[in-house]
């Protein structure tokens, strides 16, 4: 009689959990790795289910190919359930004002894969919540080791070199690392920064960079003024140039760094 008709049978409870969970994880996330959003709420409870099984599980005989069934059946479960949540990452760096593009994007969808892996349906919390904290945290802690290591995004990023452009880039430090009062300095160094640039340039930086709500392209600045993308691209780089210079930034460097 082979393994898994043993534990039907009932000579191995444990092996008849784990058969009974893995059958029905193969109910609810299909081949390709789906899993509905009626479903997630389950496939979540199963999977916890699952994995405290497995670890429970003695290894050896009879039980080594059901176990191993299991954790295939556990992965794919696990995937089904990152691919069903994977908008928290986008809704994570929406909050955090930033464009989560690699490293930054690897650590997130680590963070993503970890609250996957780690959540707890018993502890009656929703996934959603733990799920953008764990990304958020990961995210940040990114963000703190790089500024550690003298990666600041004040420092040059952008593909001529542009002061600025570390605004735009993987590098940005969330607003939420600082507090309330050196908010508030970072905010007053840059208006006092932009107050030297020309009424058009200082739109152009604001508006490129999100600086006075959200982001917007160079094809959609161009519109607004009726400019060609070129043109707008180089006014951005020469107001960049004058901010690069600007002695009114010693300030926010020493806020940052």
């Amino acid at each position: 009689m082979d393994a898994t008709r043993e534990g039907v049978n009932g000579k191995d409870d444990g092996l008849n959990e784990i058969i009974r969970t893995v059958e029905r994880l193969k109910e609810l996330v299909n081949p390709e790795g789906i899993v509905s959003s009626r479903s997630k709420k389950e496939v979540f409870d199963l999977a916890y289910t699952l994995r405290y099984a497995i670890n429970g599980a003695e290894e050896g005989n009879d039980a080594d190919d059901v176990i191993r069934d299991s954790r295939a059946a556990l992965r794919h479960a696990e995937f089904g359930l990152y691919v069903a949540n994977y908008g928290l990452i986008g809704y994570v760096g929406e909050r955090l004002g930033i464009y989560l593009e690699d490293p930054l994007l690897q650590e997130a969808q680590e963070g993503l894969m970890s609250a996957v892996q780690g959540y707890d349906p018993s502890r009656g919390f929703a996934f959603t919540s733990y799920g953008y904290k764990a990304i958020k945290n990961r995210v940040l802690r990114a963000l703190r080791i790089q500024r550690k290591d003298g990666v600041s995004l004040w420092h040059p990023a952008g593909e001529n070199g542009d002061l600025i452009d570390g605004l735009a880039s993987s590098q940005k430090t969330p607003l939420e690392i600082l507090s309330e009062g050196e908010v508030d300095r970072l905010r007053d160094c840059i208006n006092s920064a932009l107050s030297g640039l020309s009424f058009r340039e200082k739109q152009v930086v604001s508006w490129y960079f999100g600086l006075t709500g959200d982001r917007h392209t160079l094809e959609e600045i161009g519109r607004t003024f009726n400019f060609s993308r070129e043109r707008v691209r180089q006014i951005k780089k020469g107001a960049l140039n004058k901010l690069s210079q600007n002695k009114k930034l010693e300030d926010m460097y020493a806020l940052l760094d």
